[in-house]
């Protein structure tokens, strides 16, 4: 089942799965790699980036893994036998310890950015019709505020804003993606979990969004583009 659904350019997310000595409340980090090649035993996967580091798993890790595919995220735990320079990257294999399997992400991986966007409260009328539409009419009396996101997931983001708001609000966001084949204009619509006074800046608010009735493709451009961000900056390393 494997070798149908893991191809070179996947990406990974990865957990170190730590022994039983580890406290449970420690907080798990998750790394960003991609598949480089596979031969239906070994993963060839690049080192992942953190924080702008270089991230030297040790061989004998353990890990559980989540491979983005084309037909959906699917799990598997893995076993790393090697790492090793391969021309300008930093690489490891892994060996799959059992099948794949699906799995429904309830979190995604956070990048930390700065994209500014604009942002719209929306009606109620307004969200039943993007439900139905995925469009947004324009409304030239509607308000809208400037804000910057300053992380982005598949899920969500999180925006400071001048303006706050409650609980349960829609937003409608529009803000431009660098990706590797120019400019993605994005248009999504979001909820708002949370909006509170940022600490030490009376005149800004923290809001934190999750993105709803996205459509698959726009989730994946938004996944591909926090991995580009990942390569680019271990590339930047590199040449550091």
């Amino acid at each position: 089942m494997a070798d149908k659904l893991i191809g070179v350019g996947n990406k990974i997310e990865i957990n170190i799965i730590k022994d039983r000595n580890v406290r449970k409340d420690e907080e798990k980090v998750t790394y960003v790699s991609q598949v480089l090649d596979w031969d239906g035993e070994q993963i060839v996967a690049a080192l992942p980036i953190h924080e702008g580091h270089l991230v030297t798993l040790e061989v004998n890790s353990n890990l559980e893994c989540y491979f983005y595919t084309g037909s959906g995220i699917y799990k598997a735990n893995a076993h790393i036998t090697s790492r090793y320079k391969q021309g300008n990257l930093y690489v490891m294999n892994l060996e799959l310890k059992d099948e794949p399997k699906k799995f429904q992400r309830r979190q995604f991986y956070r990048l930390p950015c700065n994209i500014i966007t604009t942002l719209r409260t929306l009606s109620v009328s307004e969200v039943l019709d993007y439900s139905m539409k995925h469009e947004v009419k324009d409304n030239p009396e509607a308000q809208v505020v400037q804000g910057v996101i300053v992380d982005i997931s598949g899920g969500g983001t999180r925006v400071f804003s001048k303006s706050q708001y409650k609980s349960g609000d829609y937003v409608y966001m529009n803000f431009p993606l660098e990706m590797n084949i120019g400019i993605k204009n994005v248009s999504v619509l979001a909820k708002v979990i949370s909006s509170s006074e940022l600490a030490g800046r009376q005149d800004f608010c923290d809001n934190r969004l999750q993105f709803k009735e996205i459509p698959a493709s726009l989730r994946d451009s938004i996944v591909k583009y926090i991995f580009e961000q990942q390569r680019k900056k271990q590339n930047s390393r590199k040449e550091g």
